[in-house]
């Protein structure tokens, strides 16, 4: 006894030192790599996870917080371990290599961890060591393991997968204090990351389910009579039970009476997270990703195209690519969805086929694969403009590396012969898995090479050449950047974010003193602008006009970028800079902004009538001139720049004009010795028109 517990103990460690060295041969180039995309924002010019001053931020703020300038209800991720996990590693060292160790610690913990929950659900040494080895191979997990700002996924992995094994431990010992760890833990994946809250719950329903019997689904099907094996057969005594409502509803009554209080503990849990959550950054945040626009038919038909796509990569990830290009033709009549849906069915007869044969190991890992991948195929607002990326299917790998294991676990108890052509496929694998991952671990060296081999790969995926042009702009080769910038504008005119092109050649010509080609280019931009709501472009035209001197006009491209985001404070400061300065202009220049006003060609006379006179209240030296304005909604009135003229033709300089927001008045003071003669007002607004109104006694 004591000999064969040496044995396990020794096979143990020797599988534990296997998954050691095929990490680090696998990752171990990703140690001289740098910071690349997101690293940047989120660590390396991200004050909050460089002092430990800020560690009570953690909970209070978010991974973006610096970057986008707040939380509650601009971005939809709290994920404060993703914070922490970088606070502290910074406190040790600042070096993206260091960065880069830790991910590779915290994979092979989840590694580990897979092969102890395998080998604590199943006892079985060979199941536990061949899923461990899969996930730790599969070339799906790349993106993950290489890139530092994915840490967060596996930390969501290491945490589920210490939920579902103190769960099993506390089914299988009836121990309480198991249950307890796994709801902290199921806490803690939470904190990583949200897919988890689902996620978590289903996967214990599913333990449940198939390996602890605690719902009988026996009435759900019927065996035919037969010497050697069970075919699955659907049971109309099924349809039977589920119209009367008897036995089958009973059974269900009976399992969540007994066993709804521990359910209901992961919903407190959930609601404990939840509260947090809502507080900090609201309850759903905000972002929104490039296809929520879509109609009820596209999202049906993506539902089933990427399931496809998540399953097909799981099978055959070769190439890795980063960003997918989204050409894919929606039509709900075509044999292709027809083809797609009879996968997607396929998938589930294939599951219930599992469970209807007791096979717990292949039920469970589809399950498991389904439920993570469930959410991207729903909510696409979690996925920002990259509705399929290979990282989202991390934790969805260990599922599948389950399954594959089951099946060779299978072969490999059959016989000497098996074995060895078992031990062959899976050299084959290793040595297949290793070169990709290998090779592709280089081209996350740096933005530029990650990048262009990007781009290589995808060459008409814009968001690939934007990155790349601002990686470029950033290390100050321009004139690169500008080719890519000119590249997208030809390749994809009709991109959603192609005014950012735009906007970036117009700054380009305007560095170099050609305003002209600025001016035209900046144009693009605003045309472009309507389909991503860029301010911007409105912003660089005004700061072109200053430097034109007409002030007036870039007043009017101010207010128009503070249309698209009042909030925006490049354009806030702008506006507020040249209405001060407007607004200053003495007596002896007032001559001049009036012909401006009115005779320039900035503003041109309305032919509605949106202001109303109301009255007129003189009092000591100065008169009242009370006015009710009915603009539309989206329509911004330029109170310092209201003219007046009294007949004939004598300018009258008006002074503090004030708007009444309860009663919807504004009321404008002129000098009293007009108060007998008749004064015409002009209303100029943001459009670039004047409301022109008559008043008299």
């Amino acid at each position: 006894m004591f000999l064969n517990s040496i044995t396990k103990i020794k096979k143990e460690y020797f599988a534990f030192a296997i998954f050691f060295i095929l990490i680090a041969v696998f990752y171990g180039n990703t140690l001289f790599n740098g910071f690349v995309l997101d690293d940047r924002a989120v660590i390396r010019d991200n004050p909050y996870v460089h002092s430990l001053e800020y560690l009570p931020k953690v909970f209070t703020g978010c991974i973006w917080e610096n970057a986008i300038g707040g939380c509650k209800g601009k971005t939809l991720h709290y994920q404060p371990l993703h914070t922490l996990t970088y606070l502290l590693t910074w406190q040790i060292s600042s070096s993206p290599w260091f960065f880069h160790l830790i991910n590779l610690l915290y994979f092979l913990t989840a590694v580990l961890l897979v092969f102890v929950f395998v080998r604590t659900l199943t006892d079985d040494f060979y199941l536990s060591f061949f899923t461990a080895l899969i996930f730790t191979i599969h070339p799906i997990n790349n993106e993950v393991v290489a890139w530092i700002s994915t840490a967060n996924d596996i930390l969501a992995a290491i945490f589920v997968i210490l939920s579902l094994l103190l769960f099993t431990k506390f089914r299988q010992t009836g121990s309480r204090k198991y249950f307890i760890f796994a709801l902290i833990f199921y806490f803690l994946a939470m904190l990583a990351k949200e897919p988890t809250i689902v996620a978590v719950p289903l996967l214990v329903f599913s333990l449940d389910l198939l390996f602890w019997q605690k719902l009988n689904l026996t009435p759900l099907f019927s065996k035919r009579k037969r010497k050697k094996k069970a075919t699955f057969r659907f049971s109309w005594d099924y349809v039977k039970l589920f119209i009367s409502g008897n036995q089958f509803f009973r059974k269900v009554g009976e399992f969540f009476k007994k066993e709804i209080k521990n359910y209901l503990c992961f919903g407190a849990v959930f609601i404990f997270y939840f509260t947090i959550r809502n507080a900090v950054i609201g309850a759903f945040g905000g972002l929104a990703s490039e296809v929520t626009h879509l109609g009820s038919f596209s999202r049906i038909y993506y539902f089933f195209w990427l399931f496809w796509q998540y399953i097909k990569k799981l099978f055959f990830p070769y190439p890795l690519i980063f960003i997918n290009e989204l050409t894919e033709k929606l039509n709900l009549s075509s044999f292709k969805f027809l083809a797609l849906v009879f996968l997607f069915l396929a998938f589930w007869v294939f599951l219930f086929f599992a469970v209807k044969t007791k096979r717990k190991i292949v039920a469970f890992s589809l399950f498991w694969i389904f439920i993570y991948v469930l959410p991207m195929l729903v909510f696409y607002n979690v996925a920002g403009d990259n509705i399929f990326a290979e990282r989202y299917l991390f934790v969805s790998t260990i599922g599948f590396s389950l399954m594959a294991s089951y099946f060779l676990n299978y072969f490999w108890r059959k016989g000497k012969t098996l074995k060895y052509m078992v031990s062959l496929f899976l050299f084959l694998v290793i040595c297949l898995s290793f070169w990709i991952v290998y090779n592709r671990n280089k081209t996350w060296k740096s933005d530029i090479t990650f990048f262009e081999a990007n781009i290589k790969q995808n060459p008409n995926v814009s968001k690939n050449r934007e990155y790349l042009a601002d990686v470029l702009r950033e290390q100050g080769d321009i004139e690169g950047a500008k080719i890519q910038w000119e590249e997208i504008v030809r390749r994809d005119p009709n991109w959603k974010y192609v005014s950012h092109s735009y906007n970036n050649i117009g700054d380009y010509y305007r560095q170099k003193g050609d305003f002209e080609k600025a001016q035209e280019y900046y144009e693009k931009a605003i045309q472009a602008s309507d389909r991503d709501g860029n301010y911007k472009s409105y912003n660089n035209m005004g700061a072109l006009m200053i430097e034109q001197s007409q002030y007036l006009k870039a007043l009017l491209y101010f207010c128009k970028a503070l249309k698209v985001d009042s909030l925006a404070p490049e354009p806030l400061n702008n506006f507020n800079r040249i209405a001060s300065m407007v607004a200053s202009v003495d007596s002896e220049n007032f001559i001049f902004l009036y012909m401006d006003v009115m005779d320039g060609q900035e503003f041109k006379k309305s032919e509605a009538q949106r202001v109303f006179f109301k009255r007129k209240e003189c009092l000591y030296d100065s008169c009242f001139y009370v006015f009710s304005p009915q603009l539309p909604q989206n329509e911004i009135m330029l109170p310092f720049l209201i003219m007046a003229k009294a007949f004939p033709e004598e300018i009258v300089q008006v002074s503090n004009p004030q708007f009444n927001q309860k009663t919807n008045e504004i009321a404008i003071s002129v000098d009293k010795k007009y108060q007998d003669r008749l004064i015409t007002f002009y209303f100029p607004t943001c459009e670039g028109v004047y409301y022109e109104v008559a008043t008299g006694d």
